[in-house]
């Protein structure tokens, strides 16, 4: 791990795992909490709501492998990342349940491709001889993202609101787009095949 943590291209690799895995488990532990309290909408809507969230998320896996046939995973993972930001812009607009579906979807449908995209670059993008190495500390980085930035968001909402839900999300995607390029930068300096 120490060996790895030393080249800069696997430390944004994890950054994009940890904030990618942190916006999808936060977008469906409090989604419903968001809806209700900042939106003012009945619980059985809101509910009703996030289920569009999982749904565009299953759909996101479904169609990340349906275009890799036409479309690279770089491309793939361009794409999930900027579709998310902009459904993000549909949470932060002061619109009704409609537009907070659609928002809530598109994050899923965004959300699906980047995990699976990520980890299959990895031979490419840092040698198969280490590989097995990088996608086990991705694997760490994911969990580390799954299990703190999530509750870290219902520690926010305590002490300043559910509201923050879609600011934090962007804050997040954000920093994997940030993390993404500079992955892509590393690569290009090393002259890496980047399908």
């Amino acid at each position: 791990m120490r060996e790895l943590a030393k080249m800069p291209a696997v430390r944004a690799v994890w950054v994009v795992f940890i904030t990618s895995c942190g916006v999808e488990v936060t977008a469906g532990a409090w989604s419903s909490t968001y809806l209700v309290q900042s939106k003012g909408m009945a619980l059985d809507v809101a509910a009703l709501i996030v289920m569009l969230y999982y749904l565009g998320f299953a759909l996101g896996r479904l169609f990340s492998g349906l275009l890799s046939k036409k479309l690279t995973s770089w491309q793939l993972i361009g794409y999930s990342q900027g579709l998310m930001a902009l459904a993000l812009i549909f949470l932060l607009l002061p619109l009704g349940s409609i537009a907070a579906g659609v928002g809530l979807f598109l994050i899923g449908l965004g959300c699906g491709p980047v995990f699976p995209n990520m980890t299959y670059l990895a031979p490419l993008n840092f040698g198969r001889d280490v590989s097995q190495s990088v996608i086990g500390s991705q694997m760490a980085a994911a969990y580390v993202g799954i299990m703190a930035l999530p509750p870290l968001f219902g520690l926010l909402t305590q002490f300043i609101g559910a509201w923050l839900m879609p600011w934090y999300l962007l804050l997040l995607t954000a920093l994997m787009i940030y993390a993404t390029l500079k992955l892509v930068a590393e690569m290009k300096k090393k002259g890496l095949n980047q399908q």
